[in-house]
């Protein structure tokens, strides 16, 4: 009895070594990324940057969101993607986060043109990273792209489907916070239109306080417009 506890014991020690070896190694673990992780994460990126490798580097979302509440780190990220981005046009983690982290244009590259490049605007995919973007860089020639996207939308098939309904619904949430902070007159009335054929509460009270927004913007411009 003794001997198979012991040997148990060393089962378990044997066990519980390799589970710390793989936190160690891992910089996200169980949705938790510390600043070192963080800083391991970026490091990996500026490697990258300054020398292509076979694949390029994942950049773990729990890190990178770490990355957010560190200024120096975010400063570090967007230099690195720059240098990437001007190499390998197509990497489109880097067009994510250097939008997220309040980047608009990295040198020559407008991150609104290459978003439209590397991130299609998808209103079936779930929590959609275009969206996300265009939220971010706050350019308002998303407008008229996300405008077209919804009516699109509005003709497939999908979105008279109810396993796309809650996708739909998400994607349509997002697009109306886009047209909050950047839409206008005829923004309103294309979600006044839409609010005629919509039946959910969450998005009917979106549309109204988005038309708020936009109805106070508006407002807001026209006092500040000097009498002639």
């Amino acid at each position: 009895m003794p001997g198979r506890l012991h040997a148990l014991i060393e089962v378990m020690k044997t066990v519980l070594f390799c589970l710390v070896m793989v936190m160690a190694a891992r910089p996200a673990w169980a949705g938790y990324c510390d600043e070192d992780g963080a800083k391991a994460t970026v490091g990996e990126l500026e490697a990258y940057a300054k020398k292509k490798g076979k694949e390029g580097p994942q950049l773990d979302d729990i890190c990178m969101d770490a990355v957010r509440d560190l200024p120096k780190l975010m400063k570090r990220t967007i230099a690195a993607c720059t240098k990437v981005l001007e190499r390998e046009p197509a990497f489109a983690a880097c067009v994510e986060w250097s939008a997220k982290f309040g980047a608009k244009q990295l040198g020559a590259i407008d991150l609104f043109e290459r978003t439209g490049a590397t991130h299609p605007i998808e209103p079936f995919t779930y929590d959609s990273q275009a969206m996300h973007i265009y939220q971010a860089l706050g350019d308002a020639r998303a407008v008229p792209l996300v405008v077209e996207a919804w009516k699109a939308a509005l003709l497939d098939k999908r979105s008279k489907q109810e396993r796309h309904a809650h996708t739909f619904r998400v994607w349509r949430h997002a697009a109306i916070k886009i047209f909050a902070k950047l839409g206008g007159a005829g923004e309103r009335a294309f979600l006044a239109e839409q609010a005629a054929a919509i039946k959910d509460r969450g998005l009917l009270k979106a549309i109204q306080k988005a038309n708020a927004e936009i109805d106070q913007r508006a407002t807001g411009a026209t006092a500040a417009t000097p009498k002639p």
